[in-house]
């Protein structure tokens, strides 16, 4: 009876460690980075866009003409 418990705890042991170091995850769960940088990805025209913008009308203030809307 001993070793049945022994080994059923050991069992759970090995899979409550397995489960921390990442085994049996979903790829999405794995690395959160990536979705973050894969977000990024797909705004970064939008973000280029808007920061031409602002450097185009940064450029008109210091000329002293009207920025253009």
């Amino acid at each position: 009876m001993r070793m049945l418990s022994l080994l059923v705890t050991l069992l759970i042991v090995a899979y409550m460690v397995y489960a921390q170091l990442g085994g049996g995850k979903a790829p999405a769960a794995q690395a959160p980075y990536q979705r973050a940088e894969a977000r990024a990805a797909a705004v970064d025209g939008q973000v280029q866009d808007q920061f031409a913008q602002q450097a185009e009308a940064l450029s008109h203030m210091e000329n002293g003409e009207a920025a253009a809307h």
